[in-house]
Order: C-alpha cells, then sequence, then structure tokens
C-alpha cells in the first residue's frame, strides 16, 4: 500500500512515480480522491477511489484500508508531519497507529519527509511513538532528523526527488523566466505577506519582460489554488506585458510538465520541489521560501546562492546572488538519496 498527499500535487505525484518505477515487480495499491491511474500509467500501480461513505464517516481516514493485510505499507511525502490546529495530533499519525496496531507483523516505511511545525508536546510524543513502531523513517532535512536521532530506525536523506532521471539543462538559451507560485491568501498564518510577495513577483516579472523575456507561471498544485495566483498575477500586469506570460498548471500530466519547467533560464521557485528540480537540473535558481522546510534543506545543501524569505521580503528590487551547484556535488545528492529506499531494496529483495 502507498499513503501519501493524492491532491495532484507535482511534488507527491514525482514521488509515487519513483517509487512505482523502482519496483516494477511489486504490485502497488492507493487510494486516492481522484483516478491516480491516469497519472502514474504503470501495470503495477492500482488506483482506488476513495469512496463516499468514507469522506462523510471517516474524516477522510481511509478506513477500507483497513480492511486488508498488506505485505507492507509505504507513507511517502514531504510535509505530512505538520500539526493541523492544537490536537496534538494529525490524520497520518492516527492512520498509521491505527493500521499497525491491527496488523503489527506489516513493516510501515515512512519515506521522504520533514516534521513540523508543531504547536503541541502531545503531537511530537505522538509522531515519536509512530516512529518507534515502524520499520524505518527516513527525514529529509537534517533539523527534523536532530529532533528523532535517538531513534536507531531514523535516518536522513537528501529529497527524493534527486531520483529522478534527469539530465542537466546544459548551456542552450530559450530566452524562458520561470516563476513558481503559491496562493498565500489561501494559507492562514502567510495571508499577510501577500501583497508584498506579489509586488516581488511582478517587480521581477516586469524587469524580464523588459529584458525581451518570455514568462512562465507555474501552478504545481491547482487544488491548493496555485493556478489562482497565476491568475491574479497576470491580471495585475499591464495588456502589452501579458503576451509575454504562459500560465502552465500541471494537471496530472507529468512528463509535459517537468519539460516546460525543463525549458526555462531562470526559475523564482516558491514550491519547495521548484527549487529541488532547479538544483537537480542546473537551473539557476532562486528559492523564495514560505517555511523554514526550504531553508533547513537549502542549508542541508550547502547552497550558497541568496534564499528569500517571503515572511521578510525587505527590499524587493536587490540583486539576487545565484548558485548553479556542480555536477559533481549533484551526482552525490544522488546517490545519497538512495538511502530512502535501503530498506525497502532489502524487503523487496526477500519477497
Amino acid at each position: 500500500m502507498i499513503y501519501g498527499y493524492t491532491r495532484v500535487n507535482f511534488g507527491d505525484d514525482l514521488f509515487f512515480k519513483i517509487l512505482v518505477e523502482r519496483y516494477p515487480e511489486v504490485e502497488f495499491y492507493m487510494l486516492a480522491e481522484d483516478d491516480y491511474s491516469s497519472i502514474i500509467r504503470r501495470s503495477n500501480f492500482h488506483s482506488m477511489r476513495r469512496n463516499r461513505i468514507n469522506k462523510i464517516f471517516a474524516s477522510h481516514i481511509p478506513y477500507q484500508f483497513y480492511l486488508y493485510r498488506f505485505d507492507a505499507v509505504i507513507c511517502i511525502g514531504g510535509s505530512i508531519f505538520m500539526e493541523m490546529g492544537m490536537s496534538g495530533n494529525n490524520r497520518i499519525v492516527r492512520f498509521l497507529l491505527k493500521y499497525k496496531r491491527k496488523f503489527p507483523s506489516v513493516p510501515i516505511y515512512i519515506v521522504g519527509s520533514n516534521y513540523g511545525p508543531e504547536q503541541t508536546t502531545a503531537f511530537r510524543e505522538s509522531v515519536k511513538e509512530l516512529f518507534t513502531l515502524v520499520e524505518s523513517v527516513t527525514l529529509r532535512d537534517s533539523v527534523s532528523h536532530n529532533i528523532f536521532k535517538d531513534n536507531p530506525r531514523v535516518a536522513y536523506a537528501p529529497d527524493v526527488i534527486f531520483q529522478l532521471a534527469l539530465e542537466s539543462k546544459g548551456d542552450a538559451q530559450n530566452n524562458i523566466v520561470g516563476f513558481s507560485l503559491i496562493d498565500l491568501p489561501s494559507r492562514q498564518s502567510l495571508s499577510q505577506y501577500n501583497e508584498q510577495y506579489e509586488k516581488f513577483i511582478l517587480h521581477h516579472i516586469s524587469n524580464a519582460i523588459a529584458e525581451g523575456k518570455s514568462i512562465r507561471l507555474f501552478s504545481f498544485c491547482n487544488y491548493e489554488s496555485d493556478n489562482l495566483v497565476c491568475e491574479r498575477i497576470v491580471a495585475q500586469l499591464g495588456e502589452e506585458e501579458q503576451k509575454y506570460v504562459e500560465i502552465v498548471a500541471y494537471d496530472g500530466e507529468i512528463e509535459s510538465f517537468l519539460n516546460s519547467l525543463k525549458e526555462v533560464d531562470l526559475l523564482y521557485a516558491s514550491r519547495f520541489h521548484a527549487a529541488i528540480l532547479g538544483i537537480l537540473m542546473q537551473i539557476p535558481t532562486i528559492p523564495v521560501v514560505y517555511s523554514d522546510k526550504t531553508i533547513n534543506v537549502m542549508l542541508d545543501l550547502r547552497y550558497k546562492g541568496d534564499i528569500v524569505d517571503i515572511r521578510s521580503l525587505g527590499e524587493i528590487t536587490r540583486d539576487l546572488t545565484i548558485q548553479v551547484m556542480e555536477r559533481r556535488v549533484i551526482d552525490e545528492l544522488i546517490k545519497s538519496s538512495q538511502n530512502h529506499f535501503r530498506l525497502i531494496d532489502e524487503l523487496v529483495t526477500q519477497k
């Protein structure tokens, strides 16, 4: 069983793609709101639609899975251990604990996450309990790993996306500047920064157009309203400037979205995985971050360029330093990222 974020989010869908393609001999099952078989088009992948009864009575907990004993459960995702509200728990923690108690002999692997933000000590304690019961946990930043470092089941590895078989962009110039955007008004803790954020984006779009560049605005997740902020930005541009702007919204077509991203010459990356993909493909990338998770990972990657923090933008017109990482460093990250799957490799070999 695969358990993850199934809202047609580009970063999470890349996780699913990498996992399923890594183990073609394994039959994977996933419960989702949408028909994911049209997104992960592999014969060893089976998507089951979350039914109406489950939505109404189970608060989106996939209770159907409690009826089945799988050979293993793989919980794969990035920001999946965030405390929602003041409950001291979250949906994924509750589900995995319940499944482990029902099927104690079924191994559970947690792959590619970070931890936090947290609001209560009860939440941290529930996550600690879960991490002692599962077979392994791999976290994608050292700050998260340090919280649980006393647990031998918890390890660190660079982001799962480094496992994508992507070549460097190369020297070809397409005269395109890309912007991966997020919708701040839909995020309560970030809405106060929206005016300054959109001014920053508009300033750099106008500058790029003045330099003769075309613009691509990327929506990584329409469910989280990325497409709406793209439309708002276009609406604030002049009629002439709008002619140079294209919105590219991810709709489940992984390869075409990747190709559109690969063609940009410079990338302003608000989405976490836009920054990771830019680094992986050696596209000059400016991380425009909205949470500490991206800052923590950039520090782990020893990124030397400027990191623009939405929460403290300051002067939006200042010059920015960009670092394109050497291929040698990227190859090391790709190799280290394999550690996310080390114990799953052993399981599959045994089976």
